[in-house]
């Protein structure tokens, strides 16, 4: 077994465990809530839900026609919130 010797140019930290690890990959997330009414929207979530999300968090509120529009390879999470939950 050899021996390290610590010196102030080599001190003697061992790399952090993470540094083994993987790096994981950043997630995008996508908040669909059902407010805006606008002529272009539907159009326009679905452009940004095909192409940029990885993980879309939707409101019990937004109408199925939209979730249906998301790809299968998106996780979709329904966020079940009531008018009064904290």
């Amino acid at each position: 077994m050899k021996m390290l010797r610590l010196t102030a140019d080599k001190p003697l930290n061992p790399p952090p465990i993470h540094a083994f690890l993987p790096t994981p990959k950043l997630r995008r997330f996508i908040l669909l809530g059902s407010g805006h009414r606008h002529f272009f929207f539907p159009l326009l979530t679905h452009h940004i839900l095909t192409i940029h999300a990885d993980v879309v968090l939707a409101d019990k509120l937004v109408p199925q026609g939209m979730l249906n529009l998301i790809l299968s390879k998106i996780e979709l999470i329904a966020a079940k919130k009531f008018p009064g939950n904290k």
